[in-house]
């Protein structure tokens, strides 16, 4: 999943050495019925109203300019693949945004996925190791050591097979069609524009590799959980995401001391007004207006090595509530006042 979107700048375009003039359609998803084509380079705006798909095309020829039957949930856009072996790319902006030279580019082809008569989602269906191309570089910086871009290749993989398998056994007929978001609250996911040499060689390199635990007769997949600084002993899974995961167990770390940025491994005091810490938490989580206002925040429970797991809060009513500690975190963080971790101290 890359984005919600009202109207989309499109076009296809050749990477590298390919030939110019590859062809890319756009089609019904479900039936394969062709509605447009357009040439590499040749771009066109698709919209949804009222219900309906609207294409528009913006210079050149062979564009289909009218509107898409009512009842099409999905669109495709992809390569004709006139050429075998020519690697390609879809590319899109948002018109909010509007046309420029800021394109978001992806191998593979693009789904327009209906939300409403009036909104769509924008999906990227793209091969696997593919698609790490753009994680592994948006995760982490290309000029780190190959060891480093290889763990983060498995770590990626596994992770993402991890909650594909997940999406595959629960999703049902018609609701929803991706596997995995591409921002910070599943992996980052850059595109084309993340990709570098020494990334995908490391990608290369541990195609097909994923971490799993458990008896050889019974290994199971996991989500392979990463961060870019522990502060010294890493979280407990369960404490976080409510499973607990054998190889996730909390331990601890001599690294992130020698490699942390300056101010990540120990951060420095965060100041939040008591009246914000009221509207964020009651926005994000309305049942606990049953509390009234809040008057009080405190540490329920830490875990063994220091950090927070479990929040109380009381309310002027005298209503006490808890709430995970992550969660808590996660609601009253602005981009200028950032909890960085659960490991703190409140003072009121």
């Amino acid at each position: 999943f890359l984005s919600e979107e009202r109207d989309v700048w499109i076009k296809g375009k050749t990477l590298g050495y390919g030939f110019g003039g590859d062809a890319f359609e756009i089609r019904e998803a479900a039936t394969g019925e062709k509605l447009s084509e357009l040439a590499a380079g040749q771009w066109c705006k698709i919209s949804r109203s009222g219900g309906r798909w609207f294409i528009k095309a913006v210079g050149g020829m062979g564009i289909w300019p009218g509107e898409a039957a009512a009842g099409c949930d999905v669109l495709r856009f992809e390569s004709r693949q006139g050429h075998t072996g020519v690697e390609t790319a879809c590319l899109i902006k948002s018109v909010s945004a509007g046309k420029g030279a800021d394109w978001r580019g992806y191998r593979g082809s693009l789904r327009l996925a209906a939300r409403g008569a009036d909104r769509f989602a924008v999906v990227n269906y793209v091969d696997i190791e593919d698609y790490l191309l753009g994680v592994v570089g948006s995760e982490v910086y290309s000029d780190w050591p190959e060891s480093v871009l290889e763990a983060q290749s498995i770590a990626s993989r596994s992770y993402a097979f991890y909650y594909k398998q997940c999406r595959s056994n629960s999703r049902s007929a018609g609701n929803n069609c991706w596997d995995i978001g591409s921002d910070q609250g599943s992996q980052v996911y850059g595109g084309v524009s993340k990709e570098h040499i020494r990334v995908s060689q490391a990608v290369k390199r541990t195609s097909g590799i994923v971490l799993t635990y458990g008896s050889v007769s019974e290994r199971k997949l996991f989500p392979a959980y990463y961060s870019a600084v522990c502060g010294g002993h890493t979280q407990d899974a369960a404490a976080v995401f409510g499973e607990s995961i054998e190889p996730l167990r909390g331990c601890e770390c001599g690294y992130c001391r020698m490699s942390a940025p300056s101010g990540r491994y120990r951060w420095a005091d965060v100041s939040i007004a008591k009246s914000v810490v009221n509207e964020r938490l009651l926005k994000k989580y309305p049942h606990l207006n049953e509390l009234g206002r809040i008057v009080d925040v405190g540490v329920a429970r830490r875990s063994d090595y220091g950090r927070v797991t479990l929040i109380l809060l009381r309310g002027a009513k005298g209503i006490e509530r808890r709430l995970k500690a992550e969660d808590f975190r996660l609601a009253v963080n602005s981009g200028k006042s950032q909890l960085l971790s659960s490991w703190y101290d409140i003072v009121d």
